[in-house]
Parts: C-alpha cells; structure tokens; sequence
C-alpha cells in the first residue's frame, strides 16, 4: 500500500511536510531516515536503546514516525500505536510503518534481532 500524504489547503500542512522532509534522508533500499533531532531511553531503562526521530509539531516535540503517520493516515486509534515494519527505528517512510499494538512491537524486535529476550529485568517469551 502505497501512502498519499495530504497537502491540504492554505499552505500550512505543505510547510509543515517541507520542514519534515528538510530532516530525511531518502535511500536506495526505499527507508526515509531521519536525520534530525532524536530522543529515546537513557540506557537501562526499559528495553531501547534505539532513538527515534523528534520532530517539534503542534507545539511539543513528537516522535516523527508518528507525525508522518498521522499526515499520511490520520490520528491513532486508542490503544494502537505506530510500528515499524522494516525493523528501523529512524525510518519514517509511511509505507514502511504500520498500526499495531506492544506485543507486535515486540515481535517485530525479535524479528530484526533488536531484542535480547529481557526486558525491565523479567523474561519475554520468544514468538510462537
């Protein structure tokens, strides 16, 4: 499914994809990097070490994965959350992210060998 990412009207969301798109690096292999700020957990807490891309919109910093969702998809139901599909965690290529849960999140760390099998100190049981 390839994602089409809305204008608008007015100009104003055109700016906003235009200081996006100034923060990605677009590759050979299809992945939008994110080349920008990023923010993620200090080591040891939790399981990431992994950052994500930050990008200030609507007045806060966001994670950019999920503002480009959200212009190329629209708002996240509750209790879902954005997932990246392609196992990288700066790519913030529509079609490489996807509406998922925590335990796909997991799955998915798994898959692309970014997860040791601890989390916070307890066990996670590997994939059926």
């Amino acid at each position: 499914m390839r994602s089409k990412i809305d204008v608008g009207i007015g100009g104003k969301r055109l700016k906003v994809l235009a200081r996006f798109f100034r923060k990605v690096r677009f590759t050979r292999d299809g992945h939008w990097l994110w080349k920008g700020a990023k923010h993620g957990s200090q080591p040891g807490r939790g399981y990431t070490k992994y950052k994500c891309g930050s990008f200030w919109h609507e007045g806060r910093a966001r994670s950019a994965h999920i503002v480009i969702w959200e212009l190329a998809n629209g708002p996240i139901p509750k209790g879902k959350q954005i997932n990246h599909a392609c196992g990288r965690a700066l790519c913030v290529n529509p079609d490489h992210l996807y509406l998922g849960d925590q335990s796909e999140n997991m799955n998915d760390l798994f898959a692309h060998g970014h997860a040791s099998g601890k989390q916070n100190g307890g066990n996670i049981r590997s994939r059926k």
